[in-house]
């Protein structure tokens, strides 16, 4: 703490202590309604002037001290930031008049402006008494309307009365040092938000400021008012210029004018080195993350939705200075592939485009690069800014889909050699080597005959059939399994049998039933009759479609099975 600090703090806890503190031979307002003045200190100045008329509502006392705390909270705050640097940082160099009005203004707690000490609004008030000091050339003038302390159901009453002064007493350090006319509505987006911030950092405990509220990041910040509150923090914070001293310092850059047209040039100038597109992304980004001090409540589930089923692209667009965020859902992405998004369009209208999703993160794109990503199901968001271009309608492109990737969000199924094979199958023909050898067969139902290949290599299926011949009937029903391995062949189609294994499971049943219905069980004859694997392919087979065809070992002849499933 330097040596002039220390003195203004002992000066000020002095003042405090001392009857009412902040004033000269304050009277006790009540007593009459004649006007009167009193003197203030402020910023090492004793010659800051209060008129008030004395009338009989307590609420007064009040009020008198708001401003005089106010302005003895907010000079040590603000004048570092404005004044220039040395032993003078700390001197306010101008003279500050309040007004108790005594009056109610549905509208304003309390406005300030920069007059001369001869215009009307002062010598009003001067031509009733003597005012308590001379007055400077030009002052910095603040009408302060009745209840501004809160007292209830007061018109334009204040819960946050301080804060409401601080900012006043900002407007008369943005006239001074930076226009005298802080102009009108174009000018508010950094002289209203700009004061908003200024009497945060004087009453902190009672930020953020309630009009604040109607903050709309959709708005192009030239649009905004009070509620750049946020923006001017926004400003004041690493993400933005890096402190309170580069914003104010940005603050006094603006040019001497009412008009729109001349600010944007002012916000590209706002970074050293870079325009304006870069910071308004980081403005959207700082509101996504809500990193700042007194973070704007964004809320999330507001964004507009676009759903990616059914459609590959849109347009977004935003107002130059301004932030925008979409969600995007419903990405379709098959096996083998990945979802990819890209934006055109984006780099001649000075946006920035960034994407972020639970799988990946934070990703800002590059104009008319794709870049691919598994989505997560909840989507993901789009977060696009603009700095400076013109006023109308300005759309970029946004295009979607999914493509190709070795590092796909899910794999391709292998294809497998026996592919084709897996499946049920129904014997069509084959050759009766088993269990009716040296029948003369006249017919032979297979419908039940079927074979079964698993895609991990097992076989089941059962040996059902039904042959006559000579007026006898011989129905046989045995269950079979094993294992096979295939590679494929030289030819499409072609399967060669590296391993196969069949054998008949016991259980099953051979009745031979004679022409005059006498049954008789030769079950266990057909288990005698040979093994199964007789019928394994002999070295190769093939399967085209719906069609599996194979010689057997035995050489008895060969099978062929129509597929079921």
């Amino acid at each position: 703490m330097t040596y002039k600090r220390f003195f203004v703090w002992i000066a000020l806890g002095l003042m405090l202590t001392l009857a009412g503190g902040l004033f000269t031979a304050l009277p006790v307002l009540g007593q009459n309604n004649t006007l009167e003045s009193t003197m203030l200190s402020g910023g090492f100045r004793e010659d800051h002037v209060l008129y008030y008329r004395p009338v009989s509502r307590p609420q007064d006392n009040a009020d008198a001290r708001t401003v005089a705390y106010a302005l003895n909270a907010a000079v040590p705050i603000y004048q570092p930031l404005f004044g220039s640097s040395g032993w003078l940082t700390d001197v306010i160099p101008f003279q500050v008049v309040f007004h108790l009005t005594g009056q109610t203004n549905a509208k304003a707690v309390a406005d300030a402006v920069w007059l001369p000490r001869s215009s009307p609004a002062i010598t009003a008030l001067t031509g009733v008494t003597p005012p308590a000091a001379p007055l400077d050339e030009h002052v910095c003038f603040v009408n302060a309307y009745a209840g501004i302390a809160g007292a209830a159901g007061a018109i334009g009453s204040s819960t946050n009365a301080d804060l409401d002064m601080a900012h006043e007493i900002a407007h008369c350090y943005q006239s001074y040092y930076i226009h005298e006319n802080l102009g009108g509505p174009p000018t508010d987006w950094w002289v209203e938000g700009g004061a908003n911030w200024l009497a945060s950092l004087v009453y902190p405990e009672q930020a953020p400021p309630g009009n604040a509220g109607f903050f709309n990041y959709r708005l192009s910040v030239l649009e905004n008012s009070y509620s750049n509150y946020y923006f001017w923090q926004f400003l004041a914070s690493p993400q933005g210029l890096g402190s309170n001293q580069a914003a104010v310092d940005f603050m006094k850059t603006m040019p001497d004018s009412n008009s729109i047209a001349q600010f944007p040039a002012a916000l590209d100038a706002a970074r050293a080195g870079a325009n304006a597109t870069r910071l308004f992304h980081d403005w959207a980004m700082a509101l996504l993350n809500r990193s700042l001090t007194y973070p704007f409540n964004l809320n999330e589930d507001d964004f507009p939705v676009i759903s990616a089923a059914g459609s590959t692209s849109t347009t977004l667009q935003n107002p130059r200075f301004s932030a925008g965020y979409t969600r995007i859902q419903g990405f379709q992405v098959e096996p083998g592939n990945k979802a990819f998004i890209q934006v055109s369009g984006t780099d001649n209208l000075n946006y920035l485009v960034s994407v972020r999703g639970s799988e990946f993160g934070l990703v800002e794109l590059t104009q008319d690069q794709p870049f691919a990503f598994c989505p997560p199901a909840e989507g993901i968001t789009v977060i696009h800014s603009r700095g400076n271009g013109g006023e109308g309608a300005a759309p970029f492109q946004v295009t979607w889909g999914q493509a190709p990737s070795d590092k796909p969000c899910a794999p391709t199924p292998t294809a497998t050699p026996n592919a084709c094979i897996v499946g049920e199958w129904q014997v069509v023909a084959y050759p009766p080597s088993i269990g009716l050898a040296g029948v003369a067969e006249t017919s032979v139902n297979t419908d039940d005959f079927i074979f079964t290949f698993a895609a991990n290599g097992r076989i089941t299926g059962s040996y059902t059939i039904q042959a006559s011949s000579d007026g006898v009937r011989v129905d046989v029903d045995v269950p079979f399994s094993g294992t096979y391995a295939l590679r494929a062949g030289n030819r499409p189609g072609e399967f060669v049998v590296t391993a196969v294994n069949l054998a008949f499971e016991a259980g099953g049943t051979m009745i031979v039933t004679a022409p005059d219905g006498t049954e008789t069980d030769l079950s266990r004859a057909f288990y005698s009759s040979g093994p199964m694997d007789l019928w394994a392919p002999n070295g190769s087979l093939t399967c085209e479609g719906d069609t599996l065809s194979w010689d057997t070992v035995d050489g008895a002849g060969g099978f062929l099975l129509n597929r079921l499933s």
